[in-house]
């Protein structure tokens, strides 16, 4: 904006500073506009770049670590693990075991185990209604069947307290096969607010993970569907 000539009236100072507002203002939106644009064409690639190199995966766990990596780089999901379901169709009989686990903040010793398909837990009650399931703070659940827990969950904070770690928030995505029927979940923690990059203080928590969003759903509901497209037999 040029410099005004003196002396000014107080009219036309008021409409020098408002036009200087207003230019201010559309640059910090058109920046707004082109970093978000640049993000969704990085999500993008990493989506294309993950297509390609499960492909070229012939081992079962290194695809899943990838699917994982993936899923979390494109959420900003500061942890995540993988469940695979066992066992035949009856709700029964089917088990998840827990196959992959990611941690970016915590050296977290992970060892395999399996679990009963159940509606007692998130991952199986994700088996069992196919369902999306996200929670934006699992420190704010509420009672049982009421509020924002109508699934009657119940955080069970052993991990957390082991570790010095707080799981926040959920983002619990079934892997459904061409016949429908779910075969593992993706399971994110933690998304983390831009420009951060661990979670170190309960501060930490509390202030720097926020809830996954709608974007954050496409991309790891895209991304949970690729063991199936690129390795047909899991879903057998």
């Amino acid at each position: 904006v040029a410099a005004l000539a003196v002396p000014a009236s107080i009219e036309r100072v008021a409409l020098a500073l408002r036009a200087r507002a207003e230019g201010s203002a559309l640059r910090q939106i058109a920046a707004g506009l082109e970093l978000e644009l640049a993000q969704a064409q990085h999500e993008n690639r990493l989506l294309i770049e993950t297509g390609r190199a499960l492909s070229q995966q012939r081992d079962m766990a290194s695809l899943l670590e990838i699917i994982l990596r993936q899923a979390r780089d494109v959420t900003g999901a500061d942890a995540g693990s993988v469940y695979i379901v066992e066992g035949d169709d009856d709700a029964t009989e089917r088990t998840l075991r827990f196959m992959v686990s990611q941690n970016d903040s915590r050296r977290i010793d992970s060892k395999g185990f399996t679990m009963a398909v159940s509606g007692s837990s998130i991952v199986g009650t994700c088996v069992l209604s196919s369902d999306v399931i996200n929670i934006p703070d699992l420190y704010q659940l509420d009672p049982r069947g009421t509020g924002n827990n109508p699934w009657g969950f119940v955080h069970d904070r052993s991990f957390d307290d082991k570790y010095r770690y707080q799981t926040r928030s959920m983002l619990t995505v079934p892997m459904i096969s061409a016949r429908h029927q779910v075969i593992g979940v993706i399971q994110l923690i933690n998304k983390r607010a831009r420009g951060t990059i661990m979670l170190e203080t309960p501060d930490d928590f509390a202030e720097r993970v926020v809830p996954f969003d709608d974007a954050s759903i496409a991309y790891a509901t895209s991304l949970a569907s690729q063991p199936t497209n690129v390795r047909p037999s899991l879903a057998a």
